[in-house]
């Protein structure tokens, strides 16, 4: 009885392993659209990542950083300021 248990599971697995492998081998990825460069990839022309204004959202995050940064420096007491510059 336990040889024929081990004997079945030895096929179940190995039909579950061709059957798997076989689904896992698909078709390879479409390429990418336009131009890779980046220059001409997105619709009308546009680079990739459409363009975003970057420098707009940079000086917004140095602005709020230094923001905390000068509000967590003067929530210390002279004491704790003293302490840690030693």
């Amino acid at each position: 009885m336990r040889r024929w248990i081990r004997k079945t599971m030895n096929v179940l697995s190995i039909i579950l392993i061709v059957l798997v492998s076989k689904q896992a081998m698909g078709d390879a990825p479409p390429p990418p659209p336009g131009d890779p460069t980046g220059f001409g990839g997105g619709q009308n022309g546009d680079p990739l990542g459409g363009g975003a204004p970057v420098g707009g959202g940079t000086a917004l995050l140095l602005t709020l950083s230094a923001c905390y940064a000068i509000k967590k420096y003067r929530g210390q007491s002279v004491q704790e300021r003293t302490h840690h510059n030693i």
